[in-house]
């Protein structure tokens, strides 16, 4: 907790394992996640999250930073990540499940000017409709051609005061 390690391995994290409050940087590293939870206060600088899958539990907020997202991962309830110096998806999912009506909303934001590339997808899921894919900070989000957003659930693709630049499939 409030630690910074820097990794060019690999760390693996198992189920229910919890990353809480720290930095890592991840000078070509890999933070290989099977199930794992990821706590407020994370950050990834660099590197690639892989594994099969993690979870920001209800409430908590994370920040990516340059990362490279190979794994599934789920931002339950009023969580937040935050994206710095874009995020690019291989093959993997993010799913955005918000389940309540709070005036956060469950989030994926990007600070300032950013990219959301690579190939994969973000799904609103839950049982509410206040899931958020927006840029923040005054800067312009672009969503590459390999990205599609979709769901069962409503969302908020962009923000209104902020240019959106749509190369994928809302």
């Amino acid at each position: 907790a409030g630690s910074t390690v820097t990794n060019s391995g690999t760390i693996l994290v198992g189920a229910g394992s919890a990353l809480i409050s720290g930095a890592l940087t991840d000078a070509g590293g890999t933070l290989t996640v099977n199930g794992g939870i990821l706590w407020s206060g994370f950050r990834l600088t660099g590197g690639t999250l892989g594994g099969t899958s993690a979870t920001v539990l209800a409430g908590h907020a994370i920040t990516l930073d340059g990362v490279t997202l190979a794994a599934d991962l789920t931002v339950n309830d009023d969580a937040g990540v935050t994206v710095r110096n874009g995020l690019t998806l291989a093959a993997a999912t993010v799913t955005l499940a918000d389940t309540s009506n709070t005036s956060n909303g469950t989030r994926l934001e990007f600070d300032g000017t950013q990219m959301l590339g690579g190939t994969g997808e973000v799904v609103f899921a839950g049982t509410y409709l206040n899931n958020i894919v927006r840029a923040t900070s005054g800067g312009t989000l672009t969503l590459g051609a390999g990205i599609t957003i979709h769901g069962s659930q409503h969302g908020t693709v962009g923000n209104g005061n902020l240019p959106l630049v749509n190369q994928g499939t809302i």
